[in-house]
């Protein structure tokens, strides 16, 4: 089964990808901590950028089941560049529930505080939970990538 999962993801097919990481999900934490070790964070991190609903999702449920207890595997995710993938998720109001997961999940190991309360997540989350508007939001986005602190 892990050899089927790291060929699906590393194929670059879609449907493939999602099957193997649907997979993922049902595997025990010693097989999903091997697999990190062979390279399957990088497919999923470039399934968050797919127009695939199901591809973002599956991809989001895996990551996660890679996260749990594993601070290595939190730290190689947020390294790998999941965050801003989630942001652009967060920001265009798709799977929040679950991306905020995400990132709580990946905010709770020590070395990912600071890349992940500096990338704007914060803020993000922040005006999902008082309701802004979409326009206000990419207003202040904008506002803070002109005039960093």
């Amino acid at each position: 089964m892990e050899e089927f999962i790291v060929e699906t993801l590393l194929s670059g097919d879609g449907g493939a990808q999602i099957q193997g990481t649907i997979e993922l999900s049902k595997l025990g934490s010693k097989q999903r901590h091997k697999l990190a070790d062979r390279g399957v964070i990088p497919p999923l991190i470039s399934m968050l950028h797919s127009q695939d609903y199901g591809a973002m999702e599956a991809s989001l449920f895996a990551l996660l089941a890679l996260a749990f207890g594993s601070e290595r595997n939190k730290i190689q995710i947020v390294k790998g560049g999941a965050i801003p993938a989630m942001l652009n998720l967060l920001r265009s109001r798709s799977l929040v529930e679950l991306t905020a997961t995400a990132m709580l999940v990946l905010s709770s190991c020590a070395a990912n505080k600071l890349p992940i309360a500096s990338s704007g997540a914060i803020e993000t989350l922040i005006a999902i939970i008082s309701g802004e508007t979409a326009a206000q939001f990419n207003i202040v986005a904008l506002q803070r990538e002109r005039d960093p602190e």
